[in-house]
C-alpha cells in the first residue's frame, strides 16, 4: 500500500489508510459480485479453449500481445 502510495498523481500524493480501505471495500465488493457467478464463467471456457489448442498441437497464447512483435 505504501509503495503506491508514494508515486503521487495528479491530486497530490494518496493516504495510506485511505487508500487501503478503498482497495479494503472493492475486493470485499468484488467477493460479493463474484459469489453469482456460475460454476464455469465464460473466462473459464476461454482458458479451456486455448488450453484445448495447445493440447491439439496449435500454438495459442492469451494476451500474448497487440502485435506480431509483442506475439
Amino acid at each position: 500500500m505504501e509503495l503506491a502510495c508514494d508515486d503521487p498523481d495528479e491530486h497530490g500524493e494518496l493516504d495510506v489508510e485511505d487508500f487501503a480501505a478503498t482497495v479494503d471495500a472493492r475486493i470485499a465488493a468484488l467477493k460479493v459480485e463474484a459469489a453469482g457467478w456460475p460454476a464455469t464463467t465464460n473466462c473459464d471456457r476461454l482458458d479451456q479453449a486455448f488450453e484445448a489448442l495447445n493440447e491439439g498441437g496449435v500454438l495459442a497464447l492469451q494476451d500474448a500481445g497487440a502485435t506480431r512483435s509483442a506475439g
